[in-house]
């Protein structure tokens, strides 16, 4: 059985426009440490936190999407 696992693409993101997780909290308003968390896949995130990381990085929510298979 394959099992699917939906990752976000931030720690991709931030290297390709050489942003600092600083500035991606400066930009959405969450937390350096949560931003951490989700950048190293660690903590769940939410349809709100999607919008708010897409808005920042001025992209669709779906192109934040990393599917993997495991």
């Amino acid at each position: 059985m394959v099992s699917v696992s939906t990752e976000l693409r931030v720690k991709q993101l931030l290297k390709e426009r050489q942003w600092t997780t600083k500035m991606l909290a400066e930009r959405t308003g969450l937390s350096e440490s949560y931003l951490t968390h989700i950048k190293n896949c660690t903590r769940r995130w939410n349809e709100a936190i999607l919008k708010r990381l897409a808005d920042a990085f001025e992209i669709e929510p779906t192109e934040l999407l990393m599917v993997r298979k495991r």
